[in-house]
């Protein structure tokens, strides 16, 4: 380097050479060792880039065959589960196994996940009665005598698998009834279920269940599923069967206090008999659901929607079906406790019949309207706290009741806060108490009402409500 600016010098020819010549030197010498830097840092700049394209391509590499691991994961053949591969994904299974959510599993009727809380615990699989149904039974991949009780050598989680003699059955009723280790159940296909009339109670207080797959179920038979699922607190997910249930005659409580599922999927699963009456309680307490639709569902012979969505206290809509709801007789408490709910669309359920409609809508405290002029009450005898709650609610056109035969209507707008319009011009009812039929309404609103009904409620109208008499 120094040679180099030696050469420098020797062609610079001034008087003051010597201090002209130490200037240039030191000028060139800044020079020469920033262009040095900027080649070295340009060095590096090459270096790091190579470095980084080369972890990338490796990374690339890496990500090529691990696709190609995950390809080579579905393995088939004679020695294999799978017996024809589609990529990473079986498509069909070998002999004695059935190809489910792209697994094969082996050809039992049930495959279930029982968790067991300590060494050596002797517990109940399933309902007793089904023991000489039972032709084949595996725990854990070891084949054993088919038997309801069973000892787990070691805590956690084990894998059940059942073929079942359904030839000879034609009742799957409490068949898991308090099976409460029971955390999974998957139905195959190959469970023949056409004979079956009643699954009753199936999986009453199943508290530890959280999936059921029952997609390959056929209910084509089926009369009853009164409480089929009824308090399974934990279940979050569902699959329905796929089939239709066209003598299906009893449904009450089916779902009642699944207080974990914020949705049920009804899409292929089509509630479509005309033998249906009894609803009662369906979905009462199911709290987290959020909508339903219902629109498959066949509720034009139904007779009993009692409490059918009482304390779905987080539902906020409900899509009804098409076909009118003609043989209603009781509708209490139906939306009892539907506090999220803020409309309804009642238009095609036809009342002629019902002789109960108390505590209908009580606490649907965020109803804001509500449309029953359809309604038909030429026969209801009692509508206690019909609208009990329902503080959201501003007006309330009840002109279209005829209440000849109601005996019983306390408290029926009790707690309406914010109710400053009401039209009760219909009303003849003959029943001796209307004990607090209107409670804290706000001091100012209009009422139009028969002229000897406003004589027996008048304590319950603030005095500055404007009165419009009808004869």
């Amino acid at each position: 380097m120094d040679d180099i600016f030696n050469s420098l010098d020797s062609d610079i020819e001034k008087e003051d050479s010597n201090k002209f010549n130490f200037k240039i030197c030191i000028v060139n010498k800044k020079t020469v060792y920033i262009v040095a830097g900027g080649i070295i840092l340009l060095i590096l700049i090459i270096i790091i880039i190579s470095i980084l394209v080369s972890n990338g391509s490796k990374n690339k590499d890496t990500s090529d065959q691990s696709d190609k691991q995950i390809e080579l994961n579905c393995e088939e053949g004679e020695n294999h589960l799978c017996k024809k591969c589609d990529g990473n994904k079986c498509v069909s299974c070998n002999d004695k196994y059935n190809l489910i959510n792209e697994v094969c599993e082996p050809t039992f009727d049930i495959k279930s996940i029982y968790n067991s809380a300590s060494n050596y615990e002797k517990i109940i699989l399933f309902n007793e009665a089904y023991n000489e149904y039972i032709a084949e039974m595996e725990i854990d991949g070891q084949k054993v005598t088919p038997t309801n009780n069973y000892v787990f050598p070691y805590a956690g989680n084990h894998t059940i698998y059942l073929s079942i003699k359904t030839e000879k059955l034609n009742s799957f009723f409490k068949m898991f009834y308090q099976i409460d280790r029971l955390t999974s159940i998957l139905f195959t296909k190959i469970l023949d279920t056409k004979n079956i009339i009643s699954m009753e109670r199936m999986f009453v207080h199943c508290n530890s269940l959280t999936s059921i797959d029952m997609s390959h179920f056929n209910i084509e038979n089926v009369k009853n599923l009164d409480y089929f699922l009824y308090s399974s607190i934990n279940l979050v997910s569902l699959k329905l069967p796929k089939s239709k249930a066209p003598n299906l005659v009893k449904a009450n409580h089916i779902f009642e206090e699944c207080k974990k599922l914020n949705f049920i999927d009804f899409t292929n699963f089509k509630l479509d008999s005309k033998n249906l009456t009894e609803f009662h309680g369906a979905f009462q307490s199911c709290s987290q659901l959020e909508y339903l639709n219902l629109t498959n569902f066949n509720l034009q012979e139904v007779t009993d929607m009692d409490e059918l969505f009482s304390d779905c206290h987080s539902l906020k809509s409900i899509d009804f079906p098409d076909i009118k709801i003609n043989k209603l007789k009781t509708m209490n408490k139906i939306f009892f406790g539907c506090n999220s709910l803020k409309s309804l669309n009642l238009s095609n359920f036809n009342t002629e019949n019902v002789v109960e409609m108390k505590y209908t809508f009580y606490s649907c405290s965020s109803l804001e309207s509500i449309n029953v002029s359809n309604f038909n009450t030429q026969n209801v005898q009692n509508i206690n706290s019909l609208f009990y709650g329902c503080s959201s609610l501003t007006s309330l056109d009840l002109s279209s009741f005829n209440t000849d035969k109601v005996l019983q209507l306390k408290k029926m707008c009790g707690k309406c806060i914010h109710l400053s319009y009401i039209d009760i011009s219909s009303f003849r009812s003959k029943a001796e108490s209307y004990f607090e039929i209107f409670t804290d309404l706000p001091s100012e609103g209009t009422i139009k009402i028969n002229r000897n009904i406003y004589e027996k409620i008048q304590q319950y109208i603030p005095a500055n409500w404007v009165k419009k008499y009808v004869d």
